[in-house]
């Protein structure tokens, strides 16, 4: 599932659960599916201009905090976006 960013994806025509906890997310089975379905629903282009490789920040030692299985699909979405370009970096919170 992905979680973005409030107010990127529009909340015209949902009823929320709960009005405080209104925010609108996607769910699929791929980065690739989320990425195609985000590109046509979000309101505001993209950050990242069209060809450059993005940059993610990673908080130092957080997958060292998480259960073999997350840990595991941490890794494997590391490699993955990393094979498609992206740079990484960390950050201390």
């Amino acid at each position: 599932g992905y979680k973005p960013s409030y107010g990127l994806i529009s909340l015209d025509g949902v009823i929320p659960y709960c009005w405080s906890l209104d925010h609108a997310g996607v769910l699929a089975t791929s980065v690739e599916d989320l990425e195609l379905v985000v590109r046509q629903i979000a309101k505001l282009p993209s950050a990242t201009p069209p060809g450059a490789a993005p940059r993610v920040a990673l908080v130092n030692g957080c997958e060292n905090k998480c259960d073999a299985s997350v840990h595991d699909a941490f890794l494997a979405t590391k490699t993955h976006i990393g094979r498609r370009g992206a740079t990484f970096g960390t950050i201390a919170l």
